[in-house]
């Protein structure tokens, strides 16, 4: 039988490439943490993973493999992801184990175990604005140290996917392989665009004609207040707007100990909205009641407006939709934000640093097992993440749609180029990334940064400049705190 072909023949490649990483462990100078820290079970050496979401896979509660979700429509991939989990604690000498917190607790755990030195677990899955703090103090073991340079985390990154920071010259950070990441991209109406006799912006995007001028040029001939009711050539929500339109101009403001606030790139970003909103009155007005309301375009009432999948998808937000759970009766695209004066298309990034991510706190046994055996176990897929698509599929050529991707599709309405664009266009925004924390510095740092926003900008009551200068000193003060 094909499938039991399948499960057969891919043990044997687990195997091998098990193998192949076996000599990682023994990382010439590889710290060993604080003596006595490790947990044992039997003899075996119990990895404890914490993190503030329950983990069916890899079964470490000694759950039958029939008990857990999600076993029934997919049996094949986790009968192999269980033979894995065996297999790598047999070649280790090692059990796992998982332990559930809160999203705060995991956070107070890693702060507790930190200052004890006697961390309750090994490896912590936490939020990105948690986990920056102990990588950007070096609380945590940079990866660097523990595991070799041929490491798939800063090779082909098919495994796990390492951040850098880029005031630091190591890895102490690091998250699973995402296939659909979530992007924050430009929506837009084609129905409406096509209306006016406007081309595709994504076409624009191709041939190097998508920029800032083109977009107002856009939104100026898409507004019309005289209509009932009145549609605007943008809307959106300004945070995920701020960062699109900053990394489309080569722009930040906390991705490096200085800076980039003050910097004529991001002035030329704050200086967008201000025309957007109040020199050109193409956006509609900001709403500071109702933050949902700001990204109302599911009754045809703005051309452009914040896309994600989980925007596209939902029906409980106001204005959101366009996917399966909430169809929309016209057609939409996404496109990457458009090419600012100071930005390059070929250089710029378009997604931003986000999510979970997971750390090794100082003081844990032996680091370079602990991170070994955590990745081989991850990789029961050989290195290949399309292998996880060869289970539980009648015809190989025939492979399921991702949920990210289905949704691009049923926002395009039936118009296949328009789907493929979105699809493409999707994928590559989602692998350029940059960092940019600015966000993280409200609720991190400096308290006199917690009214940070744009609004005053929008609604007239603050210039761009007044703006800088305005919160000039208390990014300072935020940087200071987190970059030390």
């Amino acid at each position: 039988m094909k499938r039991a072909t399948l499960f057969i023949a891919l043990l044997l490649v687990l195997a091998m490439t098990s193998a192949a990483f076996a000599s990682v462990v023994d990382v010439p100078g590889a710290p060993l943490g604080t003596a006595g820290q490790g947990k044992y079970d039997g003899g075996a050496r119990v990895i404890r993973v914490a993190g503030w979401y329950d983990r069916a896979y890899p079964y470490f509660s000694g759950m039958e493999l029939e008990d857990l979700d999600g076993y029934f429509t997919s049996p094949e991939s986790y009968e192999v992801r269980y033979g894995r989990l065996k297999e790598i604690e047999e070649k280790y000498n090692v059990r796992f184990e998982v332990v559930r917190t809160t999203f705060e607790g995991a956070q107070i755990s890693i702060d507790e175990g930190i200052l004890s030195g006697r961390p309750e677990a090994d490896i912590y899955e936490v939020d990105i604005n948690f986990a920056m703090t102990y990588a950007l103090n070096e609380y945590v073991y940079a990866l660097d140290d523990i595991t070799l340079p041929d490491d798939d985390v800063f090779t082909t990154q098919q495994i796990f996917q390492g951040l850098k920071f880029p005031s630091q010259d190591k890895t102490y950070m690091w998250q699973d392989y995402v296939e659909s990441a979530t992007v924050y991209m430009l929506g837009f109406n084609w129905t409406l665009l096509q209306s006016k006799g406007l081309e595709n912006p994504q076409d624009l995007w191709d041939r190097g004609e998508w920029t800032w001028n083109v977009f107002l040029d856009y939104c100026a001939k898409l507004t019309d207040l005289t209509a009932n009711p009145p549609v605007y050539g943008f809307t959106g929500f300004w945070t995920n707007h701020l960062n699109g339109f900053l990394r489309s101009n080569g722009a930040q403001i906390a991705a490096t100990p200085e800076g980039g606030l003050m910097s004529a790139a991001t002035g030329e970003a704050l200086d967008l909205f201000k025309q957007m909103y109040q020199d050109l009155k193409i956006a509609r007005p900001w709403n500071t009641e109702d933050w949902a309301s700001n990204n109302y375009y599911s009754d045809g009432s703005a051309a452009f407006f914040t896309a994600a999948n989980w925007i596209l998808n939902d029906s409980g937000s106001a204005g959101s939709g366009g996917g399966m759970d909430h169809p929309l009766n016209f057609e939409i695209g996404v496109v990457p934000y458009p090419v600012g004066p100071s930005g390059n298309q070929e250089t710029n990034t378009h997604n931003t640093v986000n999510g979970n991510y997971y750390v090794i706190p100082k003081g844990v046994e032996d680091p370079a097992l602990v991170y070994a055996a955590w990745r081989d176990l991850t990789n029961w897929y050989g290195g290949d993440f399309e292998n996880t698509k060869q289970y539980d599929v009648l015809d190989p050529d025939d492979l399921p749609l991702t949920w990210n991707d289905e949704i691009l599709i049923t926002c395009a309405h039936g118009d296949e180029v328009l789907a493929e664009n979105n699809i493409r266009l999707n994928h590559m925004m989602a692998r350029s990334v940059s960092f940019d924390p600015w966000e993280s510095m409200t609720s991190l740092a400096a308290s006199d940064t917690q009214n940070f926003g744009l609004s005053d900008i929008m609604t007239g009551d603050m210039t761009p400049a007044q703006f800088q200068e305005t919160f000039k000193q208390p990014m300072e003060n935020a940087l200071k705190t987190v970059y030390k």
